[in-house]
């Protein structure tokens, strides 16, 4: 309490009430003495009534001020009340206050273990290809390999070195698209041009492999990025192409509503397992069928492309067979 009256803003209310107080009781003594003790008990009542709201204001900024040490030092402290006037008020806005960083707090604490399992992953996804072109390095330096050994272990080490630069470029891509340091650029483009420029530079592998790639025709057009987009549609292509046999066949079709453009693409492979559907489009994920060539990225980045381009895309396997992507590009931000 007596911490509570060296206050000095409650030393100076009482010197401004005493003076106060006393001159009304001068004057009141001047009209007569029984004015002047109703005046002396009135001023008593007022400040003992302005004391008791005034300590205990202090006490709930007191509590208040507690509660917030509490909670910027991680405790999980509810700021609440439901009482009325300027201390509620500024009580709700502390309260909003601190969830707002306590949730900035969770979100830089999981930013922090996902960057730390990315950059594991990463490290693992390099580390692989490496291995390998350091032994067929070794291998090419021994003297008695012949030419067509030799030939054969050049041509493996640049099939390292082109998968090991389409995986830094995809994680570059990626790095870009969550740093949100990529501008998209969305403009009027044909669906079936999109299609064309993404099975592009697939051609030489779909005419090895025998594999059909067969486009419905369309005049559909849809608002998007063309570059980015063409690398979306790209990495399905070349997923449904390494998951269907030789002399398969790749269709694409394109239809469109009030909503949204649905683009769907179909192979005849032997479509995803039940137990890879959920996590295809998840950063690194590999399927249990997948090859030791297979990193899990290029599903991963058309999924980031999609959403950032306010659309969806999902995977399912046809009843008929094979694995079926759809593809929505919405007309508005629903």
């Amino acid at each position: 309490m007596m911490g509570f009256f060296r206050n000095p803003e409650i030393r100076r209310l009482l010197r401004t009430v005493a003076a106060a107080a006393i001159l009304l009781i001068c004057v009141a003594w001047l009209w007569s003495p029984a004015a002047a003790v109703a005046a002396a008990v009135s001023c008593v009542a007022v400040c003992a009534l302005m004391l008791r709201d005034t300590a205990r204001r202090y006490r709930d900024i007191a509590a208040l001020s507690a509660r917030i040490d509490s909670a910027m030092h991680g405790a999980d402290c509810v700021i609440d009340d439901s009482t009325e006037g300027e201390l509620a008020v500024l009580r709700s806005e502390i309260s909003k206050m601190t969830l707002a960083l306590r949730q900035q707090a969770e979100a830089l604490r999981a930013d922090k273990v996902f960057l730390s399992d990315s950059l594991s992953d990463i490290s693992h996804q390099l580390k692989t290809p490496l291995t390998a072109m350091n032994l067929v390095a070794t291998l090419l330096r021994q003297p008695t390999l012949t030419e067509e050994r030799r030939f054969a272990l050049s041509r493996e080490l640049s099939t390292l070195l082109s998968r090991m630069e389409w995986q830094v470029s995809a994680l570059l891509k990626l790095s870009r698209l969550d740093a949100k340091a990529v501008v998209f650029r969305p403009e009027l483009v044909s669906v079936s041009d999109l299609l064309r420029r993404a099975a592009q530079p697939l051609a030489i592998l779909l005419e090895l492999r025998d594999i059909h790639f067969c486009p419905e025709p369309t005049d559909i057009q849809l608002v998007c990025d063309p570059s980015w987009t063409v690398e979306a549609i790209g990495n399905i292509l070349k997923n449904c192409v390494e998951h269907t046999q030789e002399g398969g066949r790749i269709d694409a079709s394109c239809t469109e509503s009030a909503v949204c453009v649905t683009l769907t693409i179909r192979d005849n492979g032997n479509g995803i397992s039940p137990d890879d559907l959920p996590h295809i489009f998840k950063r690194f994920y590999r399927g249990k069928t997948e090859s030791s060539a297979s990193v899990g990225i290029g599903l991963a980045l058309t999924n980031t492309i999609i959403r950032v381009q306010n659309g969806t895309v999902w995977a399912a396997n046809h009843p008929d067979g094979g694995a079926v992507f759809v593809l929505r590009f919405f007309k508005a931000v629903i």
